[in-house]
């Protein structure tokens, strides 16, 4: 079942199973005043997922929160930096600060043409 807003945009999916409620999976979406996506958040049993975007509907964050995590539950983030794009970089961090890829490439007006990208370990 999907729920719509004034202007037809999806604000909520929700998706079950005909045996029940392990299986079921709610979306809900919400929009900045300029029409971009803002904040999509997905619960699937115990795990909750949300991406944020920015205000050009890039994305810049995901949380997941009860992921499995070595031996336990916990919460995995990562944010994605565009500050340096016009210089070619894009960063992304880790929940432990740590920069876990770094993409390069040539900016372009037709997207992103990428020259190398590196995973920090």
């Amino acid at each position: 079942m999907t729920s719509y807003d004034s202007w037809r945009r999806p604000t909520q999916i929700l998706t079950t199973s005909r045996t029940g409620d392990d299986m079921m999976l709610q979306e809900t979406f919400a929009y900045d005043p300029n029409d971009h996506l803002e904040r999509h958040t997905r619960h699937q049993g115990r795990v909750n997922r949300t991406y944020m975007n920015d205000i050009m509907g890039r994305l810049t964050f995901v949380s997941t929160d009860n992921a499995s995590v070595g031996a336990g539950n916990g919460s995995v983030d990562e944010t994605t930096n565009y500050n340096s794009y016009a210089s070619g970089t894009i960063t992304k961090t880790n929940s432990t600060g740590l920069i876990s890829r770094m993409l390069s490439g040539t900016p372009h007006g037709l997207g992103w043409i990428p020259a190398r990208s590196s995973v920090v370990r």
